[in-house]
């Protein structure tokens, strides 16, 4: 059975999700962190900053992304760790309303990184997938990991998908429709 966008984890990963100790303030669906919440986070973190051509990967204690910057052309190691989920979920609720909008739209993802990411991350979830990777290429998403289901008994399998512009389309506009947009 599918979870819902505000259903709580369940099954095999809620050993692996802790709720956030501090409830002032923040919605029951943000305290867990599921892919959709964290790559929401670390999408607003790379739109907010305009970082580009990221590729992200989730070890053990938390994701590792590398992205580049347009003003160095460099690129850089940014660690989002499990132990600041707390804090940047706070943060994000506190900067509402004064997030600068994205600069340069995306070759493949319009409406920026933090769209995508969360809209990508609930199709994560409902995959019950972990292990993942994702790599931004000039025209497509390449997608990898290990993904079960509610009731695989901790039987996961790999898997892997690219998502080109009629793919990342198609999942934000079903994010938007669940979002009620």
């Amino acid at each position: 059975m599918l979870r819902t966008e505000n259903d709580m984890p369940t099954g095999s990963l809620m050993g692996a999700l802790n709720p956030l100790k501090s409830r002032n303030a923040i919605p029951d669906h943000l305290r867990f962190p599921t892919y959709q919440n964290q790559l929401r986070l670390i999408g607003r973190h790379l739109d907010t900053n305009g970082y580009r051509s990221i590729s992200l990967l989730d070890v053990e204690g938390g994701i590792l992304v590398r992205a580049f910057t347009a003003r160095k052309h460099e690129s850089e190691l940014l660690e989002f760790p499990d132990s600041a989920f707390d804090q940047m979920v706070k943060d994000a609720i506190e900067g509402r309303g004064r997030r600068k909008k994205v600069g340069r739209k995306h070759a493949v993802v319009p409406t920026g990184y933090e769209d995508f990411l969360r809209a990508l991350g609930y199709e994560l979830d409902q995959r019950v997938a972990k292990s993942i990777t994702l790599h931004e290429s000039p025209d497509s998403w390449f997608v990898a990991g290990i993904a079960g289901s509610d009731n695989s008994n901790g039987v996961f399998s790999p898997f892997d998908m690219t998502l080109r512009e009629a793919e990342v389309n198609a999942v934000l506009d079903a994010a938007f429709r669940r979002r009620g947009r």
